[in-house]
């Protein structure tokens, strides 16, 4: 048990006052060998916490990752009837069933402001991942709210389409030079 207490000085009552000031351990001093193996191995118990801590921080960063790649944004559905999936929406629905590894498998759909339309994707995109799995366990299905972030490559190939049409015509400007023969 003493092997768990946390290392080093104590803080004690003097004079009325607790010293040093700071919080501190309050149990009893740690024994020679306790103090030493604390000397030489000081940030192991610590270092642990510390680490863990990163890897968790990390991994929250990565599933919220995962969780943006896996979502079928406004974008994935038709314009005329926002509920069907257009061809890239089913184009990154079999990449998710496909590509996915297995603990991140899930399917989110952007919820729209309209909840009779949220519940016409969440069906149609439950449905269509049915068909595309087959035999095997279509991933679960659920509501996200959030905005894509970016936009949709339809309107950034318009933009590039647009900044080519008014790209000027490159004019060099080309005097010849006087040959030798001329005198």
């Amino acid at each position: 048990m003493k092997a768990q207490s946390p290392a080093g000085t104590r803080q004690k009552c003097k004079k009325g006052k607790l010293w040093p000031p700071y919080p501190r351990p309050t149990e009893k001093k740690q024994t020679f060998c306790h103090q030493f193996h604390t000397a030489h191995y000081w940030p192991h118990p610590y270092n642990c916490d510390d680490r863990q801590y990163v890897k968790d921080v990390c991994e929250l960063q990565v599933g919220n990752g995962w969780m943006v790649g896996t979502t079928l944004f406004d974008y994935h559905f038709e314009e005329e009837d926002q509920a069907v999936l257009n061809h890239a929406g089913h184009n990154h629905l079999l990449w998710i069933l496909r590509h996915a590894p297995v603990r991140r498998r899930a399917v989110w759909v952007q919820a729209s402001l309209d909840r009779e339309i949220s519940d016409a994707r969440l069906a149609n995109v439950e449905l269509a991942a049915a068909e595309m799995a087959g035999e095997a366990e279509p991933p679960p299905v659920m509501l996200r709210s959030d905005t894509a972030n970016g936009r949709p490559a339809e309107e950034i190939d318009a933009l590039r389409q647009l900044e080519l049409n008014t790209m000027p015509e490159p004019r060099i400007i080309y005097q010849a030079l006087p040959s030798g023969s001329e005198g």
